[in-house]
C-alpha cells in the first residue's frame, strides 16, 4: 500500500470524553463512513500506520467520532491529536448529497476537451449566466457554470471535468 492508494480523509481535532474516542476533522463532507471498514491510517512521522477500528460514526458531516483498538482513554489518545487520517480510495463511496455550484469552489476544473486544468476560486450566480472564475498559472478565466457541459463530479478527489467549446479554457 502507498499514498498514492490512499485518500486523506481529515485530521484528529482533540480527544472526546474519557474513553479515548477522537474526533476527526474531515476534509470532504461528501465521504461518509462505512461499517464495514477495518482501519484507518494514520500518518506517523511521515509513515502510513494503519489502526484498527472499535467504533465510528458521524454526528456531522465534517466530525466523526472514532475509537481505536488498544486506544480506550484519554490519555493514549491524546497521542494521536494532529495526525492525518488517511482511508484506502477503493474503500470510498462518496455520499449521493446533491451538489451546488457554490460548493465546488476549491476544485480542480479540467477541460475533457484540451486537457488544460485549472482551480475553481469562485462563483458567481450572475442571472441567465451563471460562472466559475477558474485561475489557470497567473490567469483567470470565467467558465459558464452549465449542466449540459459537465462530463464528471469527482466529490472524493475534488475535481469537475467538463467539456468545453474551443477557446473558453
Amino acid at each position: 500500500m502507498t499514498r498514492e492508494d490512499c485518500l486523506l480523509l481529515g485530521t484528529i481535532s482533540k480527544t472526546h470524553g474519557i474513553r479515548g474516542e477522537l474526533i476527526i476533522r474531515i476534509a470532504n463532507p461528501a465521504i461518509e463512513p462505512d461499517e464495514n471498514w477495518e482501519s484507518l491510517f494514520l500518518q506517523i512521522d511521515g509513515i502510513l500506520v494503519p489502526f484498527f477500528i472499535s467504533s465510528l460514526h458521524a454526528p456531522k458531516a465534517d466530525e466523526w467520532l472514532v475509537c481505536f483498538d488498544d486506544y480506550d482513554n484519554k490519555d493514549s489518545a491524546q497521542n494521536l491529536v494532529g495526525s492525518p487520517v488517511w482511508i484506502l480510495r477503493e474503500l470510498i463511496v462518496a455520499g449521493e448529497k446533491e451538489i451546488y455550484w457554490d460548493e465546488l469552489t476549491g476544485y480542480a476544473l479540467i477541460n475533457a476537451t484540451t486537457g488544460r486544468q485549472g482551480l475553481i476560486a469562485d462563483f458567481m450566480d450572475i442571472p441567465g449566466n451563471p460562472v466559475f472564475e477558474v485561475t489557470i498559472a497567473e490567469d483567470k478565466v470565467m467558465v459558464p457554470a452549465q449542466d449540459d457541459l459537465i462530463e464528471e463530479i469527482d466529490q472524493v478527489n475534488q475535481r469537475l471535468i467538463m467539456r468545453l467549446p474551443e477557446g473558453i479554457m
